[in-house]
């Protein structure tokens, strides 16, 4: 049986750059305590020859969905939600949809 080889992120990041899906991108991973990995990749725009840096400021357009599936989650981690569960169990009019 053949071993698959992993990539590593920068081997990743290096890729989604050189494929053009985007022009840069930023990555940083922490246990909270440590940081562990932080990496800059590719450039700051798109008709900018600017090297992204480790402490680039983005501009996010709507964090509605990441809000929303970080409660959500948090609620299922404490037992009050399931993922199991029909909406409209929740939202009872979704139930004649």
């Amino acid at each position: 049986m053949a071993t698959q080889t992993i990539p590593s992120l920068d081997d990743l990041f290096n890729e989604v750059i050189s494929d053009g899906i985007a022009p840069g991108a930023v990555a940083i991973a922490t246990t909270g305590a440590e940081t562990f990995y932080h990496g800059a990749y590719g450039k700051m725009a798109i008709d900018r020859d600017d090297q992204m840096t480790p402490d680039a400021i983005f501009r996010i357009a709507s964090m509605t969905k990441a809000i929303t599936s970080v409660a959500a989650m948090t609620l299922v981690d404490e037992g009050a939600l399931s993922l199991d569960d029909l909406a409209s169990r929740y939202i009872p009019r979704l139930g004649d949809l």
